[in-house]
């Protein structure tokens, strides 16, 4: 006996059993890498901490092997203008070496070898003649320039051809950001009303400024502590990101009557 289901043994029917297979894929998740500061950023201290018996060459080399090869220490010798005393060994207190200055410079060069791309200095200038210090800066200055980096410094009264040799200026007070931008001279002078004293350059200026004495450089003070400050620069924000917004508008709505005259222009005069 055969039956439309399929065959029948000793007269009963043979059941027939369905299997269903279902198949998932699963999107495996790609992992973002994990963020390393130590990998983005490198730390330049005010000490400097070498084997003095080292010479130039072979301490960057040192560093660079530590660090993963990635740049080339020739070049970097060049860069920070230390390619003069490759062969010179470092030394320190008890053996004569290289220069402070040069010394800095061998600190920083060794940061730079890595793969960050902040560097971040404290107080690399203290303990050095402005001349040095100005060196040190323009060197820093080139080779964040030749690597395309962003760097960080923390300066103890610098000198005014050192100052002016920076971007950019952060200015704190306890902790909180007074000011920052590129113009701190013209912030302080026209939005908060301060005068500058005949002879006082701009770095020392800024230092005093949130302090004590620099309530006389202003006709009539207001600002008394670094919360004060802190308010005034963010009002002083506030209000240049709305002078931006008015000009972008005004500038859109000259647009569009410059394309509403062009479109008027191209129909007919009986129109």
């Amino acid at each position: 006996m055969t039956s439309s289901r399929g065959s029948s043994w000793w007269g009963k029917k043979k059941k027939t059993t369905t299997t269903t297979t279902t198949t998932t894929t699963t999107k495996k998740k790609t992992k973002r890498p994990r963020f390393v500061a130590s990998k983005v950023a490198s730390y330049v201290g005010e000490r400097d901490e070498h084997s003095a018996s080292l010479t130039v060459a072979e301490t960057l080399e040192f560093a660079r092997r530590v660090q993963g090869k990635v740049k080339d220490c020739c070049t970097m010798m060049r860069v920070m203008g230390i390619d003069h005393v490759r062969d010179t060994v470092i030394g320190d207190e008890r053996s004569r070496g290289v220069s402070g200055g040069q010394r800095k410079r061998v600190t920083i060069a060794e940061m730079l070898l890595g793969n960050a791309r902040v560097i971040c200095g404290d107080e690399i200038t203290t303990g050095l003649d402005s001349q040095t210090a100005l060196e040190i800066v323009r060197a820093l200055k080139n080779a964040a320039t030749v690597y395309h980096l962003t760097v960080v410094c923390a300066l103890l009264q610098p000198p005014p051809e050192v100052y002016a040799a920076f971007d950019r200026l952060v200015l704190l007070d306890a902790g909180r950001v007074v000011y920052d931008g590129d113009d701190a001279l013209a912030y302080f002078r026209d939005f908060l009303g301060y005068v500058v004293p005949e002879r006082k350059d701009e770095a020392d200026f800024l230092v005093e400024v949130t302090a004590a004495v620099g309530r006389s450089y202003h006709p009539s003070p207001s600002l008394y502590s670094a919360d004060d400050f802190a308010r005034a620069f963010d009002d002083h924000q506030q209000r240049s990101v709305k002078e931006e917004e008015d000009e972008q508008d005004d500038d859109e709505q000259d647009d569009d009557e410059e394309d509403d005259d062009e479109e008027d222009a191209e129909w007919p005069a009986e129109y």
